[in-house]
């Protein structure tokens, strides 16, 4: 995997269609290779990153939830918070991988 976007500022979190409140974010984009000679795979590509919730949001509650997050930009991402230090990623593991085909 190679990185292939970053992004980093200041975003919104929703839970549906709820606004939980601003964190900062830290991003990057992998995109998968095949072979040798790193071959990108279209449609394989892996959100990983972190956000800071501050004082004002507990992110206990929200581990492991898929949640949308609103970039400085305006794009809307779909993440899971995959810890209640900020690690966000861009797919649910489970027991027979995440459905993404990245793991």
């Amino acid at each position: 995997m190679e990185i292939v976007k970053q992004a980093s500022g200041v975003g919104d979190l929703f839970d549906h269609d709820s606004r939980i409140g601003t964190v900062r974010y830290t991003l990057s984009i992998y995109q998968h290779t095949l072979g040798p000679g790193g071959l990108p795979v279209p449609g394989l590509e892996r959100l990983e990153g972190s956000i800071d919730v501050g004082g004002a949001i507990s992110a206990e509650p929200l581990v492991g939830r898929t949640l949308a997050l609103k970039l400085a930009d305006g794009r809307v991402l779909a993440i899971v918070l995959a810890d209640a230090e900020g690690r966000v990623t861009s797919c649910a593991p489970t027991a027979y991988g995440c459905g993404c085909g990245c793991c």
